[in-house]
């Protein structure tokens, strides 16, 4: 099997491939892993990344998490 390997952001950026069906994917600000999109295709977004990101991992890489909205729980009775 493949290791996981976390891809900076000064190698490549991710692709459609690489996002979620919300156009999102995993960001690492040197601190903590978090579930971020959709890509824009600018170069002053891609800036932004680059300087707030060191690596990325596609979106299949972790499991997404189940959130529920706040102030839903127990809505239905």
């Amino acid at each position: 099997s493949q290791s996981l390997r976390p891809i900076p952001v000064s190698e490549r950026l991710p692709g459609p491939g690489d996002c979620d069906e919300r156009g999102r994917c995993w960001w690492y600000d040197m601190r903590r892993w978090q579930l971020a999109g959709p890509m824009e295709d600018s170069e002053e977004y891609m800036n932004v990344l680059a300087a707030c990101f060191s690596h990325w991992l596609p979106a299949h890489a972790l499991p997404i998490p189940a959130t529920t909205p706040a102030g839903q729980e127990g809505a239905d009775g």
